[in-house]
């Protein structure tokens, strides 16, 4: 969990940066600026997802990337080349927040797709997209039978357990939604209310945004949430779910929220839970 924070804040400092400040700066003493080149400051494009493929190159120059417009992009031979994988797909994909592969077969990919990023309140997206020849072509797996990008959609994270191929996770909107059957069919386990309150304001509203799996333990799993609201505390939440393996169609009543982080305080503890 504290790995994922940290990578997402990476990120957000990165595009927070010009591209001009990206290109002359070494990062670090082992990062160092791929491109694109030539670009004027950072709103012609956003990479949101990046995905190395250990299972297939364990030389690791193989890396899928995801934009927030333009789809998937694949690169073999560590960055110094790229070549867009969506645009022959027949989908008409609307941005990328995340890619992620079975670590048992990395022909198999899976994609979450939508444009919503940064706080734009608009967004459309085709929800989860998967292949199974390594990136070559990509069907939508959920919605089931989604052929346009659909308004008020948006899939945010794609998560495939390490001990068992078939199972997989999924967080769209303010669901998660989990597949027994690798993708094929899909049953919501677990939901927050799209509005924090019972008056639906467009300018208060969370989705799900993130989810890790516990090392070893494919039942532990920690989502959280944002939290849209200009005005006055915003309160992201995250939850925890003990039996996320279990064969049941709602897990909602097993699961617990341990920490609610307020945009203008340091922190709050919740059941007991230190956080720093």
């Amino acid at each position: 969990m504290k790995e994922s924070i940290i990578k997402h804040l990476i990120f957000v400092i990165l595009i927070s940066l010009p591209f001009s400040f990206l290109h002359s700066q070494t990062l670090y003493n082992d990062w160092k600026f791929l491109g694109p080149t030539g670009m004027e400051n950072q709103v012609n494009g956003l990479v949101n997802a990046v995905y190395v493929d250990t299972v297939n190159d364990t030389t690791m120059n193989r890396i899928l990337v995801g934009t927030n417009t333009s789809g998937i992009w694949r690169t073999t031979d560590g960055g110094s080349h790229w070549q867009n994988i969506t645009d022959n797909s027949g989908l008409k994909l609307i941005g990328i927040n995340d890619i992620t592969g079975d670590h048992n077969n990395g022909n198999v990919l899976y994609a979450a797709s939508g444009s919503n990023l940064l706080g734009r309140n608009a967004h459309f997206g085709l929800g989860i997209i998967k292949s199974i020849d390594g990136g070559t072509t990509w069907n939508v797996v959920y919605p089931v039978g989604l052929s346009q990008p659909a308004p008020e959609l948006c899939a945010y994270r794609v998560l495939v357990d390490p001990t068992n191929s078939q199972r997989v996770f999924a967080l769209v909107d303010t669901m998660l939604i989990r597949s027994l059957d690798a993708g094929q069919t899909w049953t919501k386990i677990f939901g927050i209310p799209h509005y924090s309150n019972s008056n639906p304001n467009p300018n208060d509203f969370r989705y799900l945004r993130d989810i890790e799996m516990k090392p070893g333990d494919p039942d532990i799993l920690y989502i959280a949430s944002d939290h849209y609201q200009p005005y006055w505390h915003r309160e992201s939440q995250v939850w925890k779910i003990s039996n996320a393996t279990i064969q049941i169609s709602s897990i909602s009543k097993q699961s617990e929220l341990i920490c609610c982080f307020l945009t203008m305080e340091t922190r709050s503890l919740l059941n007991g839970l230190n956080w720093l």
